[in-house]
């Protein structure tokens, strides 16, 4: 394992005072109360474990049930210390590995799910170009942002950071659960415009912004990175002709993007040539819309995508597990031969 770190790097270049602030005032501290024999992982998966129950919560608001509404802005910051302190922690530890960084920025990509599609929900967003516009930018963000990490190995956050947008949305969901916020937001202005729509359009633009910059910074993108975001839009306009709830196109369409972010950060961890984007999901979604019955159309679209994101996720397990067990197999040989020399 000790080769395997030596090997292994993680270079940030962070830019942003919120992420300073809330280091030094709140994760620091924190951290300080936390043992040292807490593994860093274990952090990673309590703190997609909040943002998951957090945007379980948020999944009641078309229902008009806000009984545990509280509990967002707790879980959701959590998540977001969670995932300051497990970086910290395993630096602190020494326990720092290709896994760790895949896991932590895997639950990251989930997050966009339940930040950026929690809030279309929570608000009441039914319009299906809304839906396209808001999620295929929001997923094109995520993976400018690891497709940079990949071609420079370096992880680049600028002025407006993660962590500012986390504050902002989780805000926002938090004001949701208020009857008058919800009719604000709703207010007609102009024909299909109102002050939600107005606000998500100018954060996705600044996330395309902000994707622009980080493949200039890259020099470019390949013809994979291109067809992801060819698929990107093809998914969610098919997904528009879905006979399934609103939530659950925006469910759907988290898990098909996490598929090329997975596989992205596989390359990324493992030092890997980048793989293509999953081309077999739209035809799912033809097939399953000759199924008989909604459910059977939900479990073939679900099937698909969990065996694909597991496997994805345990292949790059086993590919770390390898890689320890060769590095601990050449040690016993290395001590072998120092004792054999002895002898």
């Amino acid at each position: 394992m000790k080769e395997e770190k030596e090997k292994y790097s993680y270079a940030c270049d962070d830019l942003a005072l919120s992420d300073y602030v809330v280091t030094k005032y709140l994760a620091v501290p924190l951290l300080n109360l936390i043992p040292k024999t807490v593994r860093p992982n274990a952090m990673t998966l309590t703190s997609g474990l909040c943002a998951l129950l957090a945007f379980v919560i948020m999944l009641q608001a078309p229902t008009g049930h806000y009984h545990l509404w509280f509990l967002i802005p707790f879980l959701l910051m959590g998540y977001m210390l969670l995932d300051f302190m497990d970086g910290m922690q395993a630096r602190r530890t020494q326990m720092f590995s290709p896994l760790g960084e895949f896991l932590d920025h895997f639950f990251d990509s989930a997050a966009t799910c339940y930040l950026t599609g929690g809030m279309l929900i929570v608000y009441g967003e039914k319009e299906l170009w809304v839906f396209c516009v808001v999620m295929v930018l929001s997923y094109i963000a995520q993976a400018a942002c690891f497709w940079e990490r990949y071609k420079t190995r370096v992880m680049h956050f600028g002025r407006i950071s993660s962590t500012d947008v986390i504050i902002i949305l989780t805000t926002l969901i938090t004001l949701a659960g208020i009857p008058a916020v919800r009719n604000f937001a709703a207010m007609p202005i102009y024909k299909w415009i109102n002050p939600f729509r107005i606000f998500v359009l100018l954060c996705v633009l600044g996330g395309a912004f902000n994707s622009v910059m980080s493949i200039v910074r890259s020099k470019g993108c390949n013809y994979k990175f291109v067809l992801f975001m060819v698929m990107e839009v093809v998914t969610a306009v098919m997904l528009c002709f879905v006979s399934v709830s609103f939530s659950l196109k925006v469910i759907l369409f988290s898990l098909y993007s996490m598929i090329y972010l997975g596989r992205l950060l596989v390359a990324i961890t493992n030092n890997e040539k980048d793989r293509l984007p999953d081309f077999f999901f739209p035809i799912v979604l033809i097939v399953a819309g000759f199924l008989p019955g909604p459910y059977l159309k939900l479990v073939a679209c679900f099937v698909y995508l969990g065996f694909i994101i597991v496997s994805t996720v345990i292949n790059h397990m086993f590919a770390y597990i390898e890689e320890g067990l060769k590095a601990a197999f050449a040690q016993m040989q290395n001590q072998a031969g120092k004792h054999g020399d002895r002898s």
